[in-house]
């Protein structure tokens, strides 16, 4: 199961790019009514792919993890905000 896993996760980015270029050539309202799952799927197939020993490794490297998680919030935010304002 983990090997399968592991290949399914090593596809994600073909499988990703080949559902753009099919979503631009054959848009499906079905999927784009229900975005919430199709990427509820793609993030539950990555968080699977995931060892738990990579996980449990994480623990030491607490002051990079928070950095990879707040530091794109703080620098999107007002980037977001400037974007937002050539919309007004």
């Amino acid at each position: 199961m983990r090997r399968a896993l592991k290949r399914a996760a090593d596809l994600l980015l073909p499988l990703a790019a080949l559902a753009g270029a099919l979503a631009l050539l054959v848009p499906s309202h079905a999927l784009v009514e229900r975005s919430d799952l199709v990427l509820a799927a793609l993030v539950l197939s990555t968080a699977l792919a995931i060892a738990p020993a990579q996980l449990i490794a994480l623990r030491e490297h607490r002051a990079a993890l928070a950095a990879l998680v707040f530091v794109p919030f703080v620098a999107l935010a007002p980037l977001a905000w400037l974007v937002s304002r050539l919309f007004e």
